[in-house]
């Protein structure tokens, strides 16, 4: 028994020696025996980086290094920062990478991980949860998911940022939803600056419940049925009366003229007419003093000699 633990002992020492001597040696010939996948180069690799030592040679070594293993145990085991955002800009385990992006203490790492993620449901898992402004700008660029950019959107505070996933945001319904239900008007006037369909700009500009948005509506509208529509409905004055300022059909402004609730907005409407006799109908039977007086003053600009 005496013998077996000397001959245990002196196995141990020797042990010791070989990690120290594997340890001395160069980063670079580790890193190239590592890459060869053999264990004893990674496991010296990576005892090499928990001293926090040779930061820069392990960089310079792991911008080589394809061995995924070995990356994954640099990336969530090295002492130095940089060692590890160097790690994790070469890996490509996205489960790994969404663990470290939630989890490491430096915002370099945390920005490395999110860079390799393509995962949609992890990236909007970081934003979801970080406090860090920095990582949460990155995470809403990395997003491209219309569903996961919308529900971010809606969420509370970062209004600037939330304002960022609303203008990647391509999906007209979605944008439509926004503006509803945004919150804050700025995500809301985001989301309607994104809207083209003009059906869906009309029914805003109508319905919204904030003024900002219905106006904003009205500038992006040019179908002249929709502004009609707007100028004729019993939305606030100054939206209705914007519609009625975007009109050149003449038909429609005739109706608006004639029927849009609104004085203002039916002056509006008719001081861009050019038909005299309605203007003179109007001039004599429209029930507001201004609109009769807009009706007059056009008449009197359409008959001067040109």
């Amino acid at each position: 028994m005496p013998g077996l633990v000397v001959v245990l002992r002196r196995l141990i020492l020797l042990c010791f020696i070989c990690s120290l001597a594997m340890s001395a040696e160069d980063p670079a010939k580790l890193g190239q025996e590592c890459q060869k996948k053999k264990r004893r180069a990674c496991d010296s690799l990576l005892a090499l980086s928990r001293t926090g030592d040779d930061s820069d040679a392990l960089v310079a070594v792991i911008g080589k290094l394809d061995n995924q293993a070995a990356l994954g145990a640099l990336a969530k085991e090295a002492r130095d920062s940089s060692v590890r955002a160097a790690a994790v800009s070469r890996l490509n385990d996205q489960s790994l990478l969404a663990q470290i992006a939630r989890t490491d203490s430096d915002t370099e790492v945390l920005i490395a991980a999110l860079a390799r993620l393509s995962d949609q449901v992890a990236i909007y898992g970081v934003a979801a949860s970080t406090a860090n402004r920095d990582v949460l700008a990155v995470a809403v660029e990395r997003l491209s998911d219309q569903g996961l950019l919308t529900v971010f959107a809606r969420a509370r505070g970062h209004e600037d940022l939330r304002k960022v996933a609303v203008s990647k945001v391509t999906d007209q319904v979605l944008l439509a939803q926004l503006a509803a239900d945004a919150g804050e008007s700025g995500v809301r006037l985001a989301a309607v600056t994104m809207l083209t369909d003009q059906s869906t700009l009309a029914s805003i500009a109508r319905n919204n419940s904030m003024d900002s948005v219905r106006r904003v509506a009205v500038e992006r509208l040019y179908d002249q049925a929709s502004l009609a529509g707007v100028a004729g409905s019993r939305v606030d004055s100054l939206t209705a009366t914007a519609a009625a300022a975007k009109l050149t059909d003449q038909r429609l402004l005739a109706d608006v003229a004639r029927s849009a609730e609104e004085w203002r907005v039916r002056a509006t409407a008719v001081a861009k007419l050019i038909d005299e006799a309605l203007l003179s109908s109007i001039a004599a039977e429209d029930r507001t003093e201004n609109v009769r007086s807009a009706a007059a003053r056009r008449l009197d600009e359409l008959r001067k000699p040109r």
